[in-house]
């Protein structure tokens, strides 16, 4: 008997004891560094809906499939476009009976502060630089910090492009087919932008996203895409090198 009430009184203090530890969990850096970018990193991405910023199946409002993007190994040796790595983006969507292939590139300069800057893309054998006064776009800066806001504008040759209001608005507790994932939830506002306004949840620790959304309209269709990463191989420092 003695032994039920001391257990009746330790039991509430317990379970506040074990409360308060998990309320204490470290939480998620407001600001993270973005690691580098390393030749033959790759991440793998499950896609559906209708992603048309990844070469969608022309005349279908929805697919599924698959979206690999691969860090090249060859940083430009040309003064005027000195980018740093070429990540090499393949899609296979399925819908029915039809399958699309898609194949781009996008031409990316990471500075010392770990900042992604978007320089150029390459679709069907075109390359276009990117031609902005202000200098080229940042894709992701780094250190990535909650609050935090830029603006993205693509211009090519006078015109622009592509147009977004970017803000880190807070950091979430992803999972995704490759695992749990502290990430950093940005939403990109758009302004002029054919695909709509995209959420995105970057994990610097990858140096990419892991998750990442879609809404809008494209004429009279609503375009509602969700990419999601499968498989991640990146290389971290320490790391032996790779074949």
């Amino acid at each position: 008997m003695r032994f039920l009430k001391t257990f009746a009184i330790l039991l509430p203090i317990c379970l506040i004891i074990a409360g308060c530890k998990w309320m204490a969990a470290t939480p998620i850096p407001a600001s993270q560094k973005t690691r580098a970018l390393y030749p033959g990193d790759i991440w793998l991405y499950q896609v559906s809906g209708h992603p048309s910023d990844v070469g969608a199946v022309a005349g279908v409002a929805s697919a599924n499939g698959a979206f690999l993007v691969k860090v090249d190994t060859a940083p430009s040796t040309s003064s005027e476009h000195a980018y740093t790595a070429v990540l090499v983006q393949s899609s296979v969507l399925t819908s029915g009976d039809q399958t699309s292939h898609v194949t781009t590139k996008r031409y990316v300069a990471q500075d010392a502060s770990g900042t992604i800057w978007l320089m150029g893309t390459e679709s069907k054998g075109e390359t276009e630089w990117i031609n902005n006064a202000e200098g080229y776009v940042c894709d992701f800066p780094s250190p990535i910090s909650v609050g935090e806001t830029w603006d993205v504008k693509e211009k090519v040759g006078d015109a622009i492009v592509l147009e977004y209001r970017c803000k880190v608005v807070g950091t979430e507790l992803v999972t995704v087919p490759a695992g749990l994932y502290e990430a950093y939830k940005i939403e990109r506002e758009a302004v002029q932008a054919p695909t709509g306004n995209i959420t995105q949840w970057y994990a610097p620790e990858i140096s990419a996203c892991v998750k990442e959304t879609i809404e809008g309209t494209d004429k009279d269709l609503t375009l509602k895409y969700k990419r999601e990463l499968m498989v991640v191989q990146v290389h971290h420092d320490g790391d032996p090198p790779r074949n």
